[in-house]
């Protein structure tokens, strides 16, 4: 595509989430994206970033910064790509949560991971020069309607 990408870099901070989202989700109503994948995008991106923001840093006395970055694609896919300097976390290797166990016993977490990756077509991760770089992608749906889906 020939449009500019979104791209923010802001505090890693609660507070920031508003905002974030106010863009990421202005920018796909701009690129084309359905109003359900919309609510979708804004589902993953605020497991996403309030898990990066709670679990990522351990230095409290640092500053720490995340950057994103939505595009669109040759494949028409709108892609979110996050960059955080906290420590090493690939989310995709999670063990997924046993749905069958009673809540009271069920182990903490894997939840949203897992919500993410289903509301997204494709979820990858990568680490490099001590970043984490998480990439969200969905394909562009054109079908407008109340029957929409992800794929």
């Amino acid at each position: 595509m020939s449009q500019i990408p979104l791209q923010l870099k802001c505090a890693a901070s609660l507070k920031n989430l508003p905002a974030i989202h106010q863009q990421v989700l202005a920018f796909a109503e701009e690129m084309g994206v359905s109003q359900k994948q919309q609510s979708d995008i804004e589902l993953a991106l605020e497991e996403t970033l309030v898990n990066i923001i709670s679990y990522a840093f351990t230095d409290e006395a640092e500053a720490h910064d995340i950057e994103l970055t939505a595009d669109v694609n040759g494949d028409r896919r709108f892609v979110i790509t996050i960059i955080d300097d906290g420590k090493p976390y690939d989310p995709l290797t999670a063990p997924e949560p046993d749905l069958d166990v009673d809540l009271e016993h069920r182990d903490i977490g894997g939840l949203g991971v897992m919500l993410v990756k289903q509301l997204m077509d494709d979820v990858t991760y990568s680490r490099a020069n001590n970043a984490n770089t998480l990439k969200l992608s969905v394909k562009i749906n054109t079908n407008k309607g109340p029957q929409e889906s992800n794929t």
